[in-house]
């Protein structure tokens, strides 16, 4: 696609309402409200103080999934309900997630901001056959992602944890559960909390699953163009928010 296309086609987007689209999650600090346990059972109680957003499965009409976030000082915890593999199907797939961390600094017009040395993009790929997963962490270089470089190198991953289960009691699902700290392993400080804004999105692709956040049809978010993702707003809300139930 030719740039001018591009940014005729961000413009659009953006005028529709469909890009940097936007939810609130509350931020709590420790003691004032419950803090989910990251262990791969993703539990509604436990982010009952957090946000929810409804996943469309766009392939083959399977069953829908689930996010949840919570942020408890500069620890984001991500609860994914995903729909599992058909029988005889493969078990195997792969998440993407990525991670605006200056979106107040981030547009679509006229320039097409890339990812940014202080973004984030976190794969996770999955083998659900052996009760395995993996995850691999890059930065953005101004054009795209690559692997941190540099001296100490893994001081510039954002420490993460994972889980991955298949609950008994949630039959054809499978969740994961991670905890993302939004910072450098190096900084004792997050650009994102000062700013109060995060930019998010999420890519699921297993077999008979095509799941995506922001979740608007024919509207994947891209992966080098941060303005296409979601905004997560840490700030207070301009009126009540309201439980969202899915």
């Amino acid at each position: 696609m030719k740039t001018t296309t591009l940014v005729m086609a961000l413009a659009s987007l953006l005028a529709s309402g469909t890009a940097r689209a936007e939810t609130y999650v509350r931020p709590c600090a420790d003691g004032e409200c419950t803090v989910p346990v990251a262990d791969g059972d993703v539990d509604d109680l436990e982010y009952a103080d957090g946000a929810g957003y409804p996943l469309s499965n766009f392939d083959s009409g399977g069953p829908n999934g689930a996010v949840r976030l919570q942020l408890t000082g500069d620890k984001l915890t991500i609860g994914l309900r995903l729909p599992g593999p058909p029988e005889g199907g493969s078990r195997r797939g792969t998440i993407d997630l990525y991670f605006d961390a200056d979106r107040p600094g981030t547009s679509c017009v006229p320039i097409i901001e890339r990812p940014q040395a202080e973004d984030r993009a976190i794969r996770v790929q999955y083998d659900l056959g052996n009760h395995a997963a993996a995850t691999a962490q890059q930065v953005g270089n101004g054009a795209t992602w690559q692997a941190p470089t540099g001296p100490m190198p893994w001081m510039k991953y954002w420490p993460i944890t994972h889980y991955v289960t298949e609950p008994a009691d949630d039959p054809g699902m499978f969740h994961v559960e991670m905890t993302v700290v939004l910072r450098p392993t190096s900084s004792s400080t997050s650009q994102v909390l000062t700013d109060g804004s995060l930019g998010f999105a999420m890519v699921h692709r297993g077999d008979s699953a095509f799941e995506h956040m922001p979740g608007a049809v024919n509207h994947v978010p891209d992966q080098v163009v941060p303005c296409t993702w979601e905004t997560l707003d840490f700030g207070e809300p301009e009126g009540t928010p309201l439980s969202m139930t899915v």
